[in-house]
């Protein structure tokens, strides 16, 4: 089996607003930089990762770095895949509602939820297909992708269960929790743990 652990970042500096700072742009906060290495100190202590991966975005990357130095993995790898193709969109989206949960975004935009996290689990996929069997990759990525991605995954697992009944199910991701997506040999999905905050 191959697995490929994906993070949502660390607790971030300030929200996207109007005058603020490009969404991409945003930083990590010193707490998010103490989670991110406690993630890396607790939660990954132990596990070995062929690959460190993180979307384009400053906090993802700063996540990644962190995770990477306390595993003494070398720095992350930059993989515009795991962030999102449509910025000024999502950026659309975020700006018009305070702190969206995943259904929010859902109902603001269905086309676009779908197709995220359908092009998400592809570079899950992706990322896994150049994996040996029995290893693992990391990577760093955002909240929304990675809960319509998780009911991408679950509705393929689970075929009783429609994609938007899987969402409704599916507790938002916050700040520094994560998933383990499980591949077999063939690159087919076959599970996921979530890895949420005690």
């Amino acid at each position: 089996m191959k697995k490929v652990w994906v993070f949502r970042h660390c607790p971030k500096t300030t929200g996207p607003s109007k005058g603020g700072p490009p969404i991409l742009a945003v930083t990590l906060s010193p707490e998010g930089e103490e989670m991110a290495r406690n993630i890396a100190t607790q939660t990954l202590k132990g596990q070995e990762f062929v690959l460190i991966s993180t979307s384009p975005s400053v906090r993802t990357y700063q996540t990644g770095a962190i995770f990477s130095t306390v595993l003494g993995t070398g720095f992350p790898i930059i993989n515009d895949g795991l962030g999102t193709p449509h910025s000024a969109e999502w950026e659309k989206v975020l700006l018009k509602m305070a702190d969206p949960t995943s259904i929010d975004i859902f109902y603001s935009n269905p086309q676009l939820a779908v197709e995220e996290g359908h092009r998400l689990s592809m570079v899950i996929k992706k990322i896994a297909k150049h994996l040996p069997d029995g290893l693992q990759s990391l990577c760093v990525g955002h909240g929304g992708l990675m809960e319509f991605t998780m009911a991408t995954v679950k509705a393929r697992i689970d075929r009783t269960i429609s994609w938007r009944d899987q969402l409704t199910q599916i507790k938002d991701l916050k700040e520094g929790e994560g998933v383990i997506f499980q591949l077999d040999a063939n690159n087919n999905f076959v599970g996921l743990e979530e890895l949420r905050h005690p």
